[in-house]
């Protein structure tokens, strides 16, 4: 299809249409949206390549570039889904190992349409020696399959229970404030101490419940759930230093430099357009015999 999204059928392109989507059929041949429109403006119609009779409700949205992958992606699907079959349905690895090879050829040859009919025929034989197999591994998952919904089960429970727990350790701390917050008002009415000595010993009383075991751990228990990213340090530039051990190099872009003015500049090549727009200057080729020149002389 190339490095343009390209309707084969009317030649409508991405840029022409910014809006062009391409649908996909059984056959594995693409059209665009209005393609599709006209091809069952009459209730139906025909490839336009193969000339395969098509329903409308077999279109699907494109999901690759390639028409091609679409198309065996699709294949792929159905026939893993008919011939339904796991390691533990063969007697020994070997013939496991050589379904597999036959179930890849079966889907190449569909998919590219070689030997389509001799590959249908030989899905259909594998589906009648195994159908008791396939019948009952309709509704079974793999080992794998079993192992990762285990696992994301197991997840879930400890995730609700956990919630469960916050919950509960959360409402004891609020009951907790709610009863210090009465106690105070009540001490407030009734207590002979000054109200800023009462405040104050009701102020430790908070303080002493936020420091417990139970607020520490619920804390400690919500990092866990709430996983967060460490903060990214950004990045500081320092200017690299070089240690010349010789006289200090003049200085070349100032106006007044010694340099400049003693027309040594002169006898450096200057640049064309090209090196410009490189961003080089006959500053640079001055600097940098300067500083061979000057390095190293104090040893």
């Amino acid at each position: 299809m190339g490095d343009e999204l390209l309707c084969p059928n009317c030649g409508t392109t991405k840029y022409r249409n910014p809006n062009l989507k391409l649908f996909i059929n059984v056959c594995g041949h693409s059209l665009c949206e209005k393609c599709v429109d006209i091809l069952f403006i009459r209730g139906s119609g025909s490839c336009y390549k193969c000339k395969m009779s098509l329903r409308r409700a077999n279109f699907r949205a494109q999901q690759f570039d390639d028409a091609k992958v679409d198309k065996e992606v699709e294949i792929r699907k159905k026939v893993t889904k008919e011939l339904n079959l796991f390691e533990e349905d063969f007697e020994t690895v070997r013939e496991y190992n050589d379904f597999l090879e036959q179930v890849e050829d079966i889907i190449f040859s569909i998919a590219s349409d070689s030997d389509a009919q001799q590959a249908k025929a030989k899905m259909e034989e594998i589906k009648l020696s195994k159908a008791d197999a396939i019948k009952r591994n309709r509704h079974r998952l793999s080992r794998d399959q079993e192992e990762i919904r285990r696992k994301i089960q197991l997840e879930t429970e400890a995730i609700k229970e956990l919630k469960m727990k916050l919950a509960m350790e959360e409402m004891i701390i609020q009951k907790a404030k709610q009863e210090n917050k009465s106690n105070l008002l009540k001490e407030l009415e009734t207590s002979n101490l000054p109200a800023d000595l009462i405040v104050n010993k009701h102020h430790k009383d908070v303080n002493v419940l936020l420091d417990s075991d139970l607020y520490s751990r619920r804390n400690i228990d919500l990092e866990a759930v709430a996983k967060t990213e460490p903060e990214e340090v950004c990045y500081i530039y320092s200017e690299p230093g070089a240690e010349i051990v010789g006289p200090n190099i003049p200085s070349l872009y100032a106006e007044d430099s010694v340099v400049s003015s003693a027309g040594y500049l002169d006898f450096v090549c200057s640049p064309g357009d090209v090196e410009k727009a490189g961003g080089y200057h006959k500053v640079l080729a001055c600097q940098r015999a300067l500083s061979d020149a000057f390095n190293c002389l104090y040893f």
